[in-house]
């Protein structure tokens, strides 16, 4: 799920399709028109909702993931167990070797296309 992050912080889940258009009412709403609008003041407000994995203790954390670059994917939060080592799928899916198995610490998960195993 796409998301946008308003001016305290928080949030806001943008329906599909029309985001832009959400985008374009918080953006006038705040006072910036959409001919002012650029593409990285848009990008660097803009998120997705994703699931990440804890590298300490495996647990599956519902994170929200900024998009710093392009094809780059950050975890904003933390796991229950207070790590802040997280990696987000799409991560794990742009990484080019195996990840050591944070539940047995012995076997290694890879993606493939459109999965993991």
């Amino acid at each position: 799920m796409m998301l946008f992050r308003l001016k305290d912080g928080t949030w806001k889940p943008l329906s599909h399709p029309g985001e832009h258009f959400i985008v374009d009412d918080i953006l006038e709403k705040e006072g910036i028109s959409v001919m002012s609008q650029t593409r990285e003041m848009i990008e660097e407000r803009t998120g997705y909702a994703t699931v990440s994995f804890c590298l300490d203790c495996g647990d599956r954390v519902l994170t929200y993931c900024e998009i710093t670059q392009p094809n780059n994917y950050v975890p904003a939060d933390k796991c229950q167990c207070g790590s802040k080592k997280l990696l987000s799928v799409c991560g794990m899916a742009l990484s080019k070797k195996p990840i050591l198995c944070p539940k047995c610490k012995i076997g290694k998960l890879k993606c493939g296309g459109l999965g993991m195993s």
